[in-house]
């Protein structure tokens, strides 16, 4: 029987780099079914891009913490680093019993109460659990030789330094983490390899590992269902999930209610009234997204032989907001000519369709 965890203070640590509209519409979304708990931002983009971010996303927030001084590459392998940092720093002083970790790119539709209704309040709640010895041999991980050796000497320095004798587990991200897990975390020493340049493995293998040197309980979060058509719902491998994928599992009263990948303005008005998502919405580019400050908004899909720099004019002298689809993330020196921006790979067209809708 699951215990009652109702009188349990929730928080969310919402992870995000890029892309504000994105994240305003898969906010809105978690906001609306989870009222009561407060929003954090873990934020670790671009330092120069933080405030034109900041500016879109604060009204979320109680606090938005930013990373500095790391490699995007160490922010992307190491988002229980990044975690351990931002409680370290700040979170230590916040009153929590359970923190809700949420990337950018995932949209939930359900109280994560009731998500993690299953998971006991002192033990981690963790994504595709999966053990090390089905990964070998397998996972790109565990494939490449100086990543396995990572990996090896992780684990001999946990067996030796906690007396780790359990079966390791792989997870797939955390989605909900005790307060104390963190404390303990936050004071344990992430070892380095030989050169002391970087640290050993990553959050998918380092995070179950120490969690269970510390004495917590794996238990897998009810995201992953090891069903043989999970990636339609959540995969890893950055296919992004099918709004029609979205809308038939909604309708369903026992349908999934969390998907990733997503990476584009989820229209709600496609989904009957059952959900009750009574915020305001619109299939097109919704003015509350955008705050702009002139009757016209121009938008251009532009490349480093665009010829968009002829037509422009200074900001001051333009009778149009400038709204600037980046194809290319080098190109953000662009962003200063524009009063918005996004990256958006695809061909112009479905680029600004994405925009659109």
């Amino acid at each position: 029987m699951a215990e009652n965890t109702s009188s349990l203070t929730r928080i969310i640590l919402f992870r995000f780099h890029k892309d504000p509209l994105v994240c305003k519409k898969n906010l809105e979304i978690l906001k609306h079914f989870n009222p009561e708990i407060k929003f954090y931002g873990l934020y670790g983009g671009e330092e120069d891009d933080f405030e034109f971010i900041k500016n879109k996303l604060e009204s979320f927030f109680e606090h938005i913490y930013i990373i500095k001084n790391k490699s995007s590459i160490w922010k992307w392998k190491h988002g229980d680093l990044a975690m351990r940092l931002w409680y370290k720093d700040f979170g230590n002083n916040l009153d929590f019993d359970i923190l809700h970790p949420v990337s950018w790119d995932m949209v939930i539709f359900d109280s994560l109460e009731n998500l993690h209704k299953d998971i006991p309040f002192n033990c981690p709640g963790l994504t595709k659990l999966t053990p090390i010895e089905y990964l070998e041999g397998k996972w790109e991980w565990l494939t490449k030789e100086q990543d396995y050796n990572d990996w090896l000497k992780l684990l001999s320095y946990v067996k030796k330094k906690y007396n780790y004798k359990k079966k390791a587990f792989a997870c797939f991200g955390p989605e909900s983490i005790p307060r104390d897990f963190l404390a303990q975390y936050a004071k344990t020493e992430i070892p380095f390899n030989n050169s002391g340049n970087y640290e050993l493995c990553h959050d998918e293998l380092r995070l179950p590992l120490i969690a269970q040197a510390l004495g917590f309980k794996l238990y897998n979060s009810s995201y992953w269902k090891f069903s043989d058509h999970e990636d339609l719902f959540i995969n890893f491998d950055n296919v992004e999930i099918k709004d029609e994928i979205i809308c038939q599992e909604l309708e369903k009263p026992d349908g999934r209610r969390v998907f990733h990948p997503y990476r584009k303005i989820f229209d709600t008005t496609k989904l009957n009234s059952r959900l009750s998502l009574n915020f305001e919405d619109k299939p097109k580019f919704p003015e509350i997204m955008i705050p702009r400050s002139k009757k016209n908004l121009v938008i251009a899909s532009v490349s480093d032989k665009s010829l968009h720099q002829s037509w422009i004019n200074e900001k001051h002298n333009r009778t149009f907001d400038l709204f600037l689809i980046l194809k290319k993330r080098d190109l953000e020196s662009l962003k200063n000519e524009a009063d918005f921006y996004t990256i958006n790979e695809k061909f112009k067209y479905n680029a600004i369709y994405e925009v659109l809708t």
